[in-house]
């Protein structure tokens, strides 16, 4: 009967041991889980905070460009409204403002506009899309956050630029098509016998009214661009102050 009950002893012991390991097991077991899912969370941090900083990199690129090319695109524009001034000035029927085109004329002296100032058109305006470029061949897009500012850069850069270069390339061949008809009498020519004493003066007028209404659309479609150009420069300058 003593030894009955010493072996029913030892198995409670042992049950009671056992128990105490398998209690012991599992506390080490969450003990690694735990771990895991904290080393997981760390490296999700990292990694975010990687593209964090990417993506900053990128926006301040951005917005660098920007800053670098807004001092152009005012030029640019100052200059098509001396063209303007200058074609209104030769003959005041020709006048933007009669239109409603918010083009605001300016007082201008002919000695000092060329016949070549009248017909040059200026070279295209190219934005610096050295930062967009990078961003889209490392497929990095993704790493701004601001959805409506990625969208609004990408429009700036893609279809903004290929309208750029449709109107200027309109502006272009109605120029070329000017400089042709009037080859001849240009090489001789300065504003005054052009335009001022040219027996044909009415068909000369016409003319440039067209290739100047092309400059006016110009005018518009840039200033345009300089508006979107400066908020998304701002939205860009918020979200780096945000980051920081």
């Amino acid at each position: 009967m003593i030894k009955f009950f010493r072996q029913i002893r030892y198995k409670l012991m042992a049950e009671n041991k056992t128990g105490k390991y398998f209690k012991y097991a599992i506390g080490e077991i969450l003990l690694v889980m735990i771990g895991i899912l904290l080393a997981l969370q760390v490296n999700n941090w990292n990694e975010s905070r990687k593209e964090q900083v990417i993506e900053l990199e990128y926006l301040i690129g951005i917005k660098k460009g920007l800053e670098e090319d807004l001092p152009f695109i005012e030029s640019r524009m100052s200059k098509i409204i001396n063209k303007i001034s200058a074609l209104h000035k030769i003959d005041s029927t020709y006048n933007p403002e009669k239109r409603n085109s918010n083009i605001k004329l300016q007082e201008i002296s002919l000695d000092s506009i060329s016949i070549d100032d009248i017909f040059h058109r200026g070279p295209l305006f190219r934005l610096t899309t050295g930062t967009y470029n990078a961003l889209i061949a490392n497929s990095h897009a993704g790493l701004i956050k601001n959805l409506e500012l990625k969208q609004s850069i990408q429009e700036l850069y893609g279809i903004t630029t290929l309208n750029i270069q449709s109107i200027y390339e309109d502006l272009r061949t109605r120029g070329e098509f000017v400089i042709w008809k009037y080859s001849s009498e240009l090489k001789y020519s300065d504003i005054q016998s052009f335009f001022i004493d040219n027996p044909n003066k009415n068909q000369v007028i016409a003319d440039f009214d067209i290739y100047y209404r092309r400059q006016e659309t110009m005018y518009h479609f840039l200033g345009r661009v300089r508006n979107f150009m400066i908020d998304i420069k701002d939205s860009i300058a918020t979200e780096i102050e945000q980051d920081k």
